[in-house]
């Protein structure tokens, strides 16, 4: 009797741990979109010449990378929207205000190409900051339906060669405007 007394008491025990091991076991923890945003640049950016940072706010998770040996910035923005969005929707949506917003700092901006492939919008721009021009390539594509990811590639113009390289790598059908 004191056996199966004592078997019932184990059989007890374990069951209670068991219970207690999966209370105590955490949920996994979701990924960060803060990660998967930076990770855009991962096969893009060599990390012994572009230094990285990015940011998650309510409405969107913005990455970026600076490059200063060369003065190369690039940025990645996911953006969220309570409606449903489709590549049709993107040229509405990165229209002339967007970019006025986008571009504020700048002493002037103007949009030379725009051109997209099925699934991305690519915008190219001329900018100037304190008489520096600067080139811009800022790729605009719906990745889900409450999702849009845009990416920007900024260099001083004369690093015009430096820029095509890193759009190929980030975009190979659709690097620049033709």
């Amino acid at each position: 009797m004191i056996f199966r007394v004592f078997s019932l008491v184990l059989v007890l025990l374990s069951a209670a741990g068991g219970v207690l091991a999966q209370q105590q076991t955490p949920a996994p923890t979701p990924r960060r979109e803060l990660y998967e945003v930076r990770a855009v640049g991962d096969r893009i950016f060599e990390p012994d010449i572009w230094l990285a940072g990015g940011q998650e706010y309510r409405d969107r998770t913005f990455a970026f990378w600076t490059a200063e040996e060369f003065g190369g910035i690039s940025q990645a923005e996911l953006l969220r929207s309570e409606a449903p969005v489709t590549p049709q929707d993107i040229p509405a949506a990165f229209n002339n205000a967007w970019f006025t917003e986008a571009f504020r700092a700048y002493e002037s901006w103007t949009l030379t190409g725009q051109c997209s492939d099925d699934n991305a919008t690519l915008y190219e721009f001329e900018l100037v900051l304190e008489d520096t021009a600067y080139l811009v390539r800022y790729w605009a594509q719906a990745v889900s339906p409450q999702r849009v990811l845009t990416f920007q590639l900024l260099f001083p113009a004369q690093q015009r060669s430096r820029l095509d390289v890193y759009s190929a790598r980030y975009r190979p059908s659709l690097p620049a405007c033709l």
